[in-house]
């Protein structure tokens, strides 16, 4: 069976990782982070990407979960592919237990490390609205915007060093006066996508099968 990875930049870290525990040598193929905001241009990048690894490989282990409806649709016409069942990455990464649907609170917004480095990140983008509009719109605005959210929180994976992305998130909660805070991560799913571990918590399609939201949104027994 030839099989590669495909897999979102904003997993990095925690990929990197998952490869150093369990020794995998399946080559990976990145994708940059910056569609992650959009899943319109993401669902393009990857109805492109796919056909060309289906070239060479038979089977593409997805590193991604629904991220937006993005995967919907998605398929491979010759290839088998394999996603984790989650709706997003976050939920996929606070999932420490099978079976176990990890609390995420609709009022807070979660974020790695990785998330901090880009540009989307919540904080550089009030940065930029500051720069542009002056600091009193570029904070009304976000203000505004952030209405409904009462909090920033760091999902510690242990794949990156937590006071880095303590200090990066902490920054920005304080200026957009939202409560801070942290959570346990694991890479568990990760692992288990590399080790061919397959179970209900994995979408697995074949050839000629296309992603459905549904099943995405299923909990996993």
């Amino acid at each position: 069976m030839a099989e590669v990875l495909l897999c979102c930049e904003m997993l990095e870290d925690e990929m990197n990782l998952a490869y150093r525990r369990t020794g995998s040598q399946i080559p990976v193929e990145w994708v940059d982070a910056g569609l992650h905001e959009y899943p319109d241009k993401l669902r393009a990048e990857l109805e492109k990407r796919i056909p060309e690894l289906e070239r060479d490989y038979d089977t593409i282990l997805m590193g991604f979960c629904l991220c937006g409806n993005a995967l919907v649709g998605i398929g491979g016409g010759r290839a088998r592919l394999v996603a984790p069942r989650f709706d997003d990455c976050i939920r996929m990464l606070m999932c420490r237990q099978a079976g176990a649907l990890p609390d995420v609170d609709c009022h807070c917004m979660y974020f790695t490390e990785c998330w901090t480095r880009h540009e989307e990140f919540i904080g550089a983008q009030y940065r930029r609205a500051c720069e542009k509009y002056g600091q009193k719109k570029g904070t009304k605005v976000y203000k505004t915007m952030l209405k409904n959210y009462t909090g920033l929180r760091l999902v510690d994976t242990g794949a990156f060093p937590v006071e880095k992305g303590r200090a990066a998130i902490q920054s920005a909660a304080e200026v957009l006066e939202l409560d801070y805070g942290e959570v346990d991560g694991s890479i568990r799913i990760l692992e288990k996508l590399l080790t061919h571990q397959w179970d209900e918590e994995f979408y697995v399609l074949e050839p000629g099968q296309k992603f459905d939201q549904m099943e995405f949104l299923r909990h996993p027994d």
